[in-house]
């Protein structure tokens, strides 16, 4: 009997304990839960509180401080047009090619103030000769892998492309050659579809000549028909070589492939 009595109380105390364990982690749990709730909805009062705040703060500012006056368009074009006269000698300094005085006629074109021949307003364009002049600053010490001078290749493909292809060919190498920039060559007078041929024709160290030829090859617009044009000159000019030196690139394959699209 007294056995009886001895395991009766010690599952009632087992029950006990398990109630209180049960408990205990319950209203930990709905606790820590409640905790997080509030925290939740502080939060979103106090991101909503400052937002409002914010553009409260915003349209009283735009609202106090008056917008600035457009400059009339008057007063700012003289002084773009100073700018870009200035800009245009000191690339024309830095290059060699000496300043002259402006045309009479109104012509706010950098190249209106460099040396060549007088221009109208509608002839806003490079010369041919300042493309060579240029040419001649940039590449006066540079040989080939032929070991020639480069200036007499540059000479050869302007020598074999029409007339409007002639400034692009004496510069097609400047941008991967030589440290000119684009916006140099800009101010200087070549156009924009002149600018993206010569881009098409700048290989990156890290390009294969394969995809090079083949960016020419496939190049859309104007730009890729000139960089074409003017590609196909140049490598004309490497093959009539006869035998290339060891590290050439595949000259001819690059042609066949350029000259297919050639129109």
């Amino acid at each position: 009997m007294a056995s009886t009595v001895d395991v009766v109380l010690v599952v009632a105390g087992c029950v006990t304990v398990a109630v209180l364990v049960v408990v205990t982690v319950f209203v930990g749990c709905v606790t820590v839960f409640v905790s997080w709730v509030s925290g939740c909805v502080r939060s979103t009062v106090v991101v909503t509180v400052g937002t409002v705040a914010v553009e409260t703060a915003a349209c009283a500012c735009s609202a106090t401080v008056p917008a600035s006056p457009e400059p009339h368009e008057a007063t700012t074009r003289p002084a773009t047009s100073a700018r870009r006269t200035e800009h245009a000698r000191d690339t024309a300094r830095r290059y060699g090619l000496r300043p002259c005085a402006p045309s009479p006629e109104p012509d706010d074109h950098p190249f209106g103030m460099m040396r060549g021949p007088t221009r109208t307003r509608n002839d806003r364009h490079m010369h041919d000769s300042t493309a060579r002049e240029i040419a001649l600053k940039l590449h006066a010490d540079q040989r080939d892998r032929f070991g020639e001078p480069i200036l007499e290749h540059l000479e050869r493909v302007a020598a074999a492309v029409p007339a409007d292809a002639r400034r692009t060919a004496w510069l097609h190498d400047s941008i991967e050659r030589t440290r000119v920039s684009v916006d140099e060559l800009r101010m200087l007078g070549l156009t924009g579809t002149e600018l993206d041929a010569i881009a098409l024709l700048s290989r990156s160290p890290s390009e294969s000549y394969e995809l090079y030829a083949l960016r020419i090859a496939f190049a859309a617009g104007e730009a890729g028909r000139l960089a074409r044009t003017v590609k196909v000159a140049d490598l004309d000019d490497h093959i009539a070589h006869g035998s290339p030196p060891v590290d050439a690139p595949p000259y001819r394959w690059a042609r066949r492939h350029i000259a297919a699209r050639l129109v």
